[in-house]
């Protein structure tokens, strides 16, 4: 005897679904840990004299910021540039995540967990394009 298929909307996400979700959430954890890791060790090296409080007090990814001091800092091999990728990955990562949920609940025709996710998404965009600029 098989198990019956579960009525939808029962809460459970298919388990494709789940295992991919949760492969965004690995990829992006993994990937800003091993920028982290790699860059913060290169970034350690080559201030090694560095006074912290300098260090702290100007901010080493301050001038990468922007898509233009990035793309310059990436093409001129800055390890802060490649810290602040690691710091992009990891703020990415759970907004990937919570797009792959809009994705998939609509895919499963789970319209009331997709207008929830969708503004938690709408949430998380605006705290980062906006408010987080506006009080910086």
């Amino acid at each position: 005897m098989t198990d019956p298929t579960p009525p939808p909307g029962d809460g459970a996400l298919p388990p494709r679904d789940y295992v991919i979700m949760s492969r965004v959430l690995r990829i992006g954890l993994f990937s800003s840990v091993a920028f982290f890791a790699v860059f913060s060790v290169l970034f350690v090296a080559h201030n090694w004299t560095a006074d912290p409080t300098t260090l702290i007090q100007h901010n080493p990814i301050q001038l990468y910021l922007s898509i233009g001091g990035l793309s310059h800092g990436l093409a001129t091999l800055q390890d802060s540039a490649f810290l602040t990728i690691g710091v992009l990955l990891m703020i990415a990562t759970p907004v990937a995540r919570v797009a792959t949920g809009v994705i998939f609940f609509e895919h499963n025709r789970e319209r009331g967990m997709t207008w929830v996710t969708l503004a938690v998404l709408s949430m998380l965009i605006v705290g980062l394009l906006y408010l987080g600029p506006a009080i910086r």
